[in-house]
């Protein structure tokens, strides 16, 4: 008796990329030639009608895809401990305080305890592109086709604000051991050369001990599809991984054989005296389908939809409950169908690793309009660069801000929510955090829901109420040495007497404030003011002649000692916030 044994692969020995050029052009086994992008997700959480079609009319270009061209878009979501860490220890850097420091990394300790022990909850997305094309031409002539392939799909993606990374020959390798092995980070430069265990069971594929399945779109949406839909997907709070590959095809036998099948429809239709409605149905498709294939803006595309999801034994539960929350969304992406596959889950499991193909046996014959409504291009915002404060989203997903970054229009907040919904504990967050760049921090508390965190920080409060005898006027900053400080302090000063001096709710002229700011020049020179300001401004006023001083005087007079705004606002005291 003899025993056959079965030949040991490598999972590289199914990667279809030879080499990868200095110019980031890729060379495939088969003859073909093309490049390899990540791209940050698009955020499309505020789109409207007007936005979703101008994404489109952008991304179109992209997929006009002709014979021998093909587009696979790779989209993976998972636990990222990577990013989780890096963002922490960004945070903490900026961190002095020790005890701040103290409380950051116990944070994170319990954070990668959490991921270690439980079911995956933190997530990042991570979306890969790649382009080939048949080299039917010189070599030269194809590396320029790719090349310049290369530069429409940056400019595309850039034009969206989506920030875009040529990958060169490590950056490839990387990303496939990624997506292969299912992890999120990758400790050392060599780890990328350590493919995947894994094992072909009669009813699953194992990947480094992980249960794999999949799932592939058997039958298309109903009735239409739109642009967005695929968000009902990708906006999931679950890890899984998603390809969609779209590959160029001939068009003129298509339309030929089109043209056949509308004929015979169209025969159909005028047998029955009455009309077969149903003929006729199809005869009308066929017709609008042709008349698509002619227009120039427009391709014929051959599209797989594979679907991935792997989890530990132990976490049995959750990998069905995920299995069952996308055959749910099912009917929110047009009624499609999906369908796990059985036979060919090793070559769905290759077909969503970056540069791999397996043999997906449901293929789908679309226009590349339709196809574009099924790309997996969209993710939440994940924030800023740098990370000054860092929470966890209810979709599961990091988001970073910097309150100060340099690309803000304003610094203008608005933080709303239901009572006890976390407003004031979010601020108290917020100030702790940033407090690591030193900035100064002026709070009108109405409650005392920041009185702890005053103490805290060693800070001031003072009380705005008649009980503590609070004054505060027009004067309250004191003179500057530095030239620019001291102008923004005039403009201030000014501004404030503005408001003052407002008749029937309008702000003083132009001839009025002309008149305010004579006589407020020999204040700003004073050393120390008169103890009452307001009321020898006023009396300055009605000093000079003239109606238009006499009116400012008598504006202002409301405003003066001892009138009850005036006990006050009519002060010479500084506020002193040291």
């Amino acid at each position: 008796m003899k025993t056959k044994l079965s030949k040991t692969h490598s999972l590289q020995d199914f990667s279809l990329i030879e080499s990868c050029d200095k110019n980031s052009l890729i060379h495939f086994k088969n003859q073909r030639m093309g490049f390899m992008m990540s791209v940050e997700p698009a955020e499309a959480s505020f789109f409207d009608s007007s936005d979703w079609n101008a994404f489109e009319d952008l991304i179109r270009p992209m997929i006009l895809l002709k014979e021998g061209e093909e587009v696979q878009i790779s989209f993976s979501k998972r636990c990222d401990l990577e990013a989780v860490i890096e963002k922490k220890l960004a945070e903490i850097d900026l961190v002095k305080n020790p005890f701040t420091r103290k409380l950051m990394l116990k944070e994170i300790n319990e954070l990668v305890k959490r991921i270690g022990l439980q079911e995956p909850s933190l997530f990042s997305t991570k979306i890969v592109v790649t382009y080939s094309a048949d080299q039917k031409r010189s070599k030269d002539s194809a590396a320029s086709d790719v090349e310049q392939k290369k530069l429409l799909f940056q400019r595309l993606f850039e034009q969206r604000g989506m920030k875009v990374q040529v990958l060169n020959q490590d950056e490839i390798n990387e990303v496939m051991a990624r997506f292969a092995s299912g992890i999120s980070y990758v400790s050392g430069d060599k780890l990328y050369e350590e493919w995947p265990a894994v094992s072909i069971e009669p009813r699953q594929v194992l990947v480094n001990d992980s249960i794999f399945r999949a799932l592939v779109l058997k039958d298309l949406p109903e009735q239409f599809s739109e642009m967005g839909m695929i968000r009902h997907l990708t906006d999931l709070p679950l890890p899984f991984d998603l390809c969609v590959r779209l590959s160029g095809l001939e068009r003129e036998s298509t339309k030929k054989r089109l043209e056949r099948k509308k004929n015979i429809f169209f025969g159909m239709a005028r047998q029955n005296a009455a009309g077969d409605s149903e003929a006729r149905l199809k005869h009308e498709e066929i017709e609008h389908l042709l008349e698509r294939l002619n227009d120039s803006q427009d391709a014929l595309v051959d599209m797989t939809f594979t679907l991935g999801v792997r989890y530990s034994p132990e976490h049995s539960v959750f990998g069905r409950d995920v299995l069952t929350e996308i055959f749910q969304r099912q009917s929110h992406l047009g009624h499609l169908r999906f369908e796990e596959t059985s036979l060919n889950t090793f070559d769905c499991f290759l077909e969503l690793i970056p540069g791999f193909k397996g043999r997906v046996f449901h293929q789908h014959k679309v226009l590349g309009s339709n196809a574009i409504h099924f790309l997996p291009l969209f993710g939440r915002e994940s924030g800023d660069d740098r990370p000054v404060l860092t929470y966890e989203t209810r979709y599961g997903e990091l988001f970073s801000f910097d309150p100060f970054h340099y690309q803000l229009a304003n610094y203008n907040w608005l933080i709303s929510g239901t009572s006890g919904a976390g407003k004031s504990f979010f601020v108290n967050s917020l100030l702790l955090k940033s407090a690591n760049l030193e900035p100064r921090v002026f709070i009108i508390d109405i409650g005392g829901s920041y009185y702890k965190t005053a103490k805290f920080f060693d800070g001031q409060c003072i009380g705005l109420d008649v009980q503590s005898g609070f004054q505060m006027g027009p004067f309250f900053m004191g003179q500057c040495s530095n030239s620019k400080d001291e102008s923004r302090r005039r403009e201030h000063i000014q501004m404030v007497f503005w408001e003052l001096l407002r008749d029937e709710g309008r702000l003083p002229s132009i001839e009025a404030r002309g008149v305010l700011k004579e006589i407020l020049e020999p204040y700003f020179e004073m050393k120390e003011l008169p103890e009452h300001p307001i009321s020898a401004i006023r009396n300055d006023l009605k000093a000079r002649s003239g109606s238009l001083a006499k009116r400012l005087a008598l504006l202002l007079d409301r405003w003066c000692y001892p009138s009850f705004f005036g006990q006050f606002l009519d002060t010479n005291v500084s506020l002193s916030l040291d």
